[in-house]
């Protein structure tokens, strides 16, 4: 995924150690890193539906990745938002995406 966003290797692992950090939280009962191998096997079960694999993969890695069971819901969206746009401004190259 990384490679076909031209994300530099650098950044792909920074981003990939703190997702998997993020799921990996004490506080976490579904939104896991258990959870996210589930999507990505629906995602290889439908993947000839899937008109824009990388967008679906994103959405997949970021969907939730912010959780504080106080915040709830929209805050917990609206912040993995926010990280998603983080992780796009700092390592996806300027451009139109692929």
């Amino acid at each position: 995924l990384c490679a076909q966003l031209g994300v530099e290797e650098g950044h792909c692992a920074e981003w990939w150690a703190r997702l998997q950090c993020m799921h990996g939280e004490a506080q976490r009962v579904y939104h896991t890193l258990e959870h996210l191998s589930e999507m990505f096997g629906y995602f290889d079960e439908h993947f000839k539906e899937i008109s824009d694999p990388v967008a679906v993969s994103l959405a997949i890695f970021f969907h939730d990745s912010v959780y504080d069971p106080h915040e709830g819901s929209p805050g917990n969206e609206n912040e993995s938002a926010d990280l998603f746009d983080l992780f796009a401004q700092e390592a996806i190259p300027p451009g139109d995406p692929p």
